[in-house]
């Protein structure tokens, strides 16, 4: 048995020390976390050596006893989630919800489960600001157990990074004030860290980056006590305005503005080894590092020895200090800005980095893969990648067949030999979890249970088996309402959320909010809603189940809503007044019982986001200020030049009634207004844009703790909505 996790010996702890945590220790804390300590007493964990580097989770009980083993932390806790779905019949999801575990562990005959790749990489940058921003330690010490629990072993990790930007823009002689004013506030660092703007929103708290520090430091020790090796960020030329000069020049993203350094400029390498002489000191590191020069920006030329000359300028300062390091890579510019990539710019680019130095991520794969557009990265090794969820909004969706023979296709095309990995990389998390956890297990080869890669049968019996497992009983009826959803929010074409009609903000095109549920899938939907219902007698108590029947009935609210919403829209063109004034109380009728519902549930609730958000604050004037961004980024994300609006919008309790209720109703009012010759679309987002910022600086408080029966509201509003007028 080895005492060290694989490749522990090339990393360091945040003190550049070369201490060894001892695997499996950690990896029996996990175990105890997962299942408590007296059911832990009858499992023994053990690390072992990989042989040929291969990495493998081996699980087989009797007796009442079961034995892990794992070539890692991140195997043996892939082999306890193995051993819990397969022996036990317990999911083990992406959620954040309690299990139900047996009194006695049963038998298991020996398996081994094989890593198919060697990474499993997880988080997208932004996610920093969309979901993990205001948590504490007890909330990423679970999120870490989900990452092993389900075989991620390089997690993107960026908590703390502005403890390494303040003491280099200290070096460059840069005041506190003006480093404050640099970083901005704490939704948009991440953005920050991509390039995409500087100084937006108000000053950090005073204590923040320190208590970032220690919460980075302290993700770090966990990760790679379990054998991952975190990705941290590198330096991709961006710097504050006030440092740049005539070799830097301006990129520009959704209206805001940043400084870029010329590739050849002599400042480059000089603050890229200053910055990673400061993360070495603090963070120290895995020889993997992020890095996106232009993320959603065009370069400033399309000369491609100039974007070579990047390429090679950016990985001399990633291994300025680290021979070994290699450069992570997203690959989202080639979609993002595809005219301005031409091929032979993006070989230009590419070919500038020799394949041992770079890993790109073929970020939305699911739904655009790139590896077939650039000749399969011009050869560097590569990683399948989902996106899926952006902003972390509300609603159910992802095409489960189209993402499995996406991913076939993938491990069967030309560019399959430079295919090293596998990746989460999702803006926001806590939603749509069978779409995560069937990509997750795509990671992992010879289980008795193959992931369903041959036709929609297969993922229909992939979901009911997943749902019966979660709510820990099986009953027909709610098996007929997965297999309604398998072919409706699961099904083919849903590999891109549409608009909610809820939370797009309001105006005179309502098109785009039709895709959220056609008259058809609403139908059905209104079936597998009542089907979960009908089905509740023995799965009730089951957290899971109450969670699923809040998600589906939201689909199916939010799904009327547009209705009425469009139907609002086509009068106000007709000047039908009396159809607006009598489709605006049923849509805010919708809304209020919308509201009530998702209160039941702790997960959608406005008020822990803002009280999440204040807890960051040591004074007063701290807490109010981080509310205040809270509320902004769910809301019109920035200011009004910006294209944003809504993009982090959640169906949440509070955010509903508080605030898309009353921006409908301006909505109403002007309508009718209008068609009184009572003002212009212009006077309408003048309205809109007035409420908004006026809602973003209330101070008012919203629950923190859920409240309701959600099979009495469920029932309550299914009797209400789904009768065959509406």
């Amino acid at each position: 048995m080895s005492s060290t996790s694989a490749g522990a010996g090339d990393r360091t702890d945040g003190d550049g020390s070369d201490r060894r945590p001892d695997p499996t220790a950690a990896a029996a804390a996990l175990v105890r976390r997962v299942v408590g300590e007296r059911r832990s007493e009858r499992i023994s964990v053990e690390v072992v050596d990989a042989p040929h580097d291969e990495e493998y989770a081996e699980v087989e009980a009797d007796g009442g006893a079961v034995a892990l083993r794992g070539t890692s932390g991140v195997a043996v806790a892939v082999a306890l989630r193995h051993y819990l779905q397969e022996a036990c019949g317990v999911a083990v999801t992406w959620l954040d919800e309690p299990l139900t575990l047996p009194d006695a562990w049963p038998s298991y005959r020996r398996t081994r489960v094989t890593a198919r790749f060697p990474l499993r990489y997880h988080l997208n940058v932004v996610t920093f600001a969309y979901s993990t921003l205001w948590w504490d330690w007890a909330r990423w010490e679970r999120e870490i157990d989900r990452m092993a629990l389900h075989g991620i072993n390089a997690p993107l990790a960026l908590t703390g990074h502005e403890a390494v930007w303040r003491a280099v823009l200290q070096q460059e002689g840069m005041t506190e004030d003006q480093i404050a004013a640099y970083l901005g506030g704490a939704p948009y660092l991440p953005f920050l860290w991509m390039g995409c703007l500087e100084g937006w929103d108000e000053p950090l708290p005073e204590g923040w980056i320190d208590a970032r520090e220690q919460l980075g430091k302290r993700i770090l020790e966990r990760e790679r006590s379990l054998g991952m090796r975190p990705v941290l960020p590198g330096f991709a030329g961006h710097i504050p305005t006030a440092l740049a000069d005539s070799g830097a020049v301006e990129l520009t993203w959704e209206g805001f503005h940043a400084s870029q350094l010329l590739p050849d400029h002599p400042d480059f390498l000089r603050i890229a080894a200053r910055l990673r002489a400061e993360q070495r000191a603090r963070f120290g590191g895995d020889h993997l590092y992020a890095a996106d020069p232009f993320i959603e920006m065009v370069p400033p030329s399309g000369d491609p020895s100039y974007l070579a000359h990047m390429a090679t300028r950016i990985l001399e300062g990633i291994t300025i200090d680290d021979p070994d390091a290699v450069w992570v890579f997203q690959a989202w510019p080639f979609y993002f800005a595809e005219d301005f990539w031409t091929t032979e710019r993006v070989r230009a680019f590419l070919e500038a980095i020799p394949p041992d130095r770079v890993l790109v991520l073929d970020l939305w794969a699911e739904h655009l893969p790139l590896w077939k557009r650039t000749d399969g990265f011009a050869d560097r090794p590569w990683l399948w990648s989902v996106v899926h969820n952006f902003g972390e909004r509300s609603g159910l969706f992802g095409d489960l067949r189209t993402t499995l023979d996406r991913f076939d296709e993938a491990v069967q095309g030309d560019a399959a030999d430079q295919l090293t990995g596998i990746g989460l990389a999702m803006e926001g998390l806590g939603t749509n979890p069978a779409f995560y956890d069937l990509v997750s297990e795509l990671a992992w080869q010879d289980q008795p249970r193959e992931v369903p890669r041959d036709g929609p049968r297969d993922v229909v019996a992939w979901l009911t088996t997943w749902a019966t497992r979660r709510y820990g009983s099986a009953d027909p009826r709610i098996s007929q309402a997965w297999r309604v959803l398998a072919d409706t929010v699961y099904g083919r074409g849903r590999d891109l959320l549409a608009s909610s009609p809820v939370i797009r903000r309001p105006g005179l095109d309502d098109s785009a909010t039709a895709r959220w549920a056609p008259d058809d899938a609403l139908d059905q939907l209104i079936s597998a809603w009542r089907l979960l219902l009908d089905g509740a007698a023995t799965v009730r108590h089951a957290d899971a189940f109450q969670r699923d029947l809040v998600d589906v009935g939201q689909q199916v609210l939010v799904g009327l809503i547009g209705r009425h919403r469009r139907a609002i829209t086509a009068a106000a063109h007709a000047g039908d007044h009396a159809t607006v004034r009598a489709e605006g109380e049923v849509l805010v009728a919708l809304l209020d019982d919308l509201d009530d519902l998702l209160a039941t549930r702790r997960e959608y609730l406005l008020g822990r986001w803002l009280a999440a958000a204040r807890s960051w604050g040591t004074t007063p004037a701290e807490r109010i200020h981080l509310a205040r961004s809270a509320r902004r980024l769910v809301t019109v994300w920035g200011h009004p030049d910006t294209n944003l609006f809504d993009y982090s919008g959640r169906h949440w309790a509070g955010l509903v009634r508080g605030f898309y209720r009353p921006r409908f109703e301006v909505w109403l009012d002007w309508i009718v207004e209008a068609g009184d010759g009572g003002g212009s679309l212009g006077t309408l987002e003048r309205r809109l844009a007035s409420f908004e910022e006026l809602w973003i600086r209330r101070r008012d408080e919203y629950p923190v703790e859920p409240y309701g029966d959600v099979l009495e509201i469920s029932s309550r509003l299914l009797r209400t909505w789904a009768s065959p007028q509406q």
